[in-house]
């Protein structure tokens, strides 16, 4: 061998070395360039994917976690006896102290003391982790069967997806107005961060430049003679079919939106439609909605911004045939929620709504009389920065009036894949920080509870491994929400912590990138009832005490 040989042979051996120790520095590498100081991303083979690959993805916490529910028919809550001190009675729950109470303290003195005589009501957000009443109906159930109470809560107008309680349908071409993506001038959204509105007719033109235009509308043309009145004066004919809303928030790039569609499909056909244009005396509108046999509820609300002063809804049940009542909704008030009394299941409810102005319908209400309400808010692609758009006072007195006295805050996904490097950490910080103090300044009478991200999956060489920077954006969020008197709830420990999604996968209980499917949704409603009654049951101590 000539020494050429050997100098090819030994330059071969130091740039694999060189490389083999930069790989087990990481498979990212963020370098800036000596020229204009940009930084840039450099990724090379991690050799500990290769040699460790198994271990990766055998997480024996997961592992051991999920085993207890593998073999149950029924998922219950447990009850939990683990005195944690400050971190309350559930290891992946805590419930900061600060002048005397803790953080949930609001809230657990409303379930105590009011719970018997009226609605206590949980205010629950979130993206697509939680949209269609996803988590949140199993949620309901615990609480309700704990505490009483029945029905589902808000329903909004209209959606972009299928909701797990029933079915909808619509007509009278609304539009959807969103905190998410979609400015409304006025800020006057409903606590849901929605407002719907007819897309033709007489408009306020302030409000037409809020127009809803996007891809996250979903109408279902609908013949409207059914109750032998005439039809509606629109006739409303379906255009195309487009892809529902999946865009990344107002604060971070619509490209970076985290959507795996192979992993988990949460779509839904959404039709745009195209209106004929007719002058029109007056605007007229329904939305039906099939209840299964199990929803059961003894009041009826409709919930509304401002309208005419000749706007009526009519609410009939289609099943027996009866009008239930027809309600006036006065205008001139900041909002409004009208009740009605209603006696029966597995109904199909109708309401036809007729005024002579361009009306703000928030959505309905299918309320019991007493006990726990627990509303799923779910907008997709939404980090909840949107909520900050609401006017403040406008939503405190929603809050106030619809007697809200726990906010769940479940964001944390669409954030995700706007990190690359260390320094975005910053940013996200700033970002939880603003949201959750904003929030505590818009619900003083209120507790606010934040779900971090659970486990999310990305795909390194073929193996499916956590989101490289998803337990430093936890531990930022639960920081945060201390920081801002919140309690907080670890669904990524609880999970089983780095790498564990692929266990939760390989069961079906989730997706790829972290979205809850079958028994994982309620598995992870059924922990955070456990968590959140283990606080109260510690907080019943406590008062006892004092």
């Amino acid at each position: 061998m000539n020494k050429y040989t050997l100098q090819i042979l030994f330059s071969i051996i130091l740039v694999n070395g060189l490389l083999l120790s930069l790989s087990l520095l990481g498979p990212d590498f963020t370098i800036k360039s000596p020229i204009d100081g940009e930084e840039f991303v450099i990724s090379f083979p991690d050799v500990r994917e290769s040699l460790f690959k198994s271990a990766q993805q055998n997480n024996e916490n997961a592992e051991n976690f999920l085993s207890k529910y593998d073999d149950s028919e029924e998922i219950e809550p447990e009850t939990s006896t683990k005195d944690n001190g400050n971190e309350g009675l559930d290891d992946f729950l805590t419930n900061p102290e600060a002048d005397g109470e803790r953080a949930l303290d609001i809230f657990f003195k409303a379930l105590k003391n009011e719970s018997e005589s009226r609605v206590v009501r949980v205010a629950h957000y979130g993206d697509s982790q939680i949209e269609g009443d996803r988590i949140t109906s199993y949620l309901r159930e615990f609480f309700q069967k704990e505490f009483g109470g029945e029905g589902v809560g808000y329903v909004p107008v209209d959606d972009i997806t299928d909701n797990v309680n029933y079915f909808r349908s619509t007509s009278g071409n609304w539009e959807r107005y969103n905190v998410f993506n979609h400015g409304y001038s006025s800020g006057k959204y409903a606590l849901s961060g929605l407002v719907f509105k007819y897309g033709n007719g007489k408009k306020e033109k302030k409000e037409d430049k809020g127009k809803d235009n996007g891809n996250d509308e979903q109408t279902t043309p609908e013949e409207d003679v059914k109750d032998g009145e005439s039809p509606i004066e629109e006739k409303i004919e379906p255009e195309e079919t487009i892809p529902p809303d999946t865009s990344g928030g107002s604060l971070f790039s619509s490209k970076n939106s985290f959507y795996l569609a192979d992993s988990y499909n949460f779509l839904s056909s959404a039709k745009k439609q195209k209106p004929k244009k007719k002058k029109t005396a007056s605007l007229r509108g329904s939305v039906t909605l099939n209840f299964g046999k199990a929803v059961k509820f003894s009041k009826i609300g409709v919930f509304y911004g401002k309208t005419g002063s000749n706007a009526q809804v009519k609410i009939s049940d289609l099943k027996s045939g009866d009008e239930i009542s027809t309600v006036g909704l006065e205008g001139g008030s900041p909002f409004g929620l009208k009740y009605v009394k209603y006696r029966g299941n597995g109904s199909t409810i109708r309401f036809d709504i007729r005024t002579g102005i361009n009306p703000e319908i928030y959505g309905f209400f299918f309320d019991g009389n007493n006990g726990v309400q627990i509303d799923n808010l779910a907008i997709r692609g939404h980090s909840g920065d949107g909520l900050l758009k609401i006017d403040k006072n406008y939503l405190q007195a929603q809050y106030d009036d619809l007697n809200v006295k726990l906010i769940i805050l479940q964001f944390g996904m669409n954030v995700m894949p706007t990190i690359h490097k260390e320094s975005d950490l910053e940013r996200v910080k700033k970002y939880y920080s603003n949201l959750f103090s904003g929030m505590k300044s818009r619900a003083k009478n209120a507790s606010i509870l934040v779900i971090g991200p659970g486990d999310m999956g990305v795909i390194r060489r073929g193996s499916n491994v956590s989101h490289p920077f998803i337990g430093r954006v936890v531990e930022i969020m639960k920081q945060c929400a201390i920081e801002n008197g919140c309690a907080f709830w670890d669904t990524y420990h609880l999970m089983g912590g780095e790498n564990s999604i692929a266990a939760w996968a390989q069961k079906g209980y989730a997706a790829r990138d972290g979205h809850f499917i079958n028994r994982g949704q309620k598995i992870i409603a059924a922990e955070l009832f456990k968590g959140i009654n283990g606080a109260y049951k510690e907080y019943l101590d406590r008062i006892k005490i004092n």
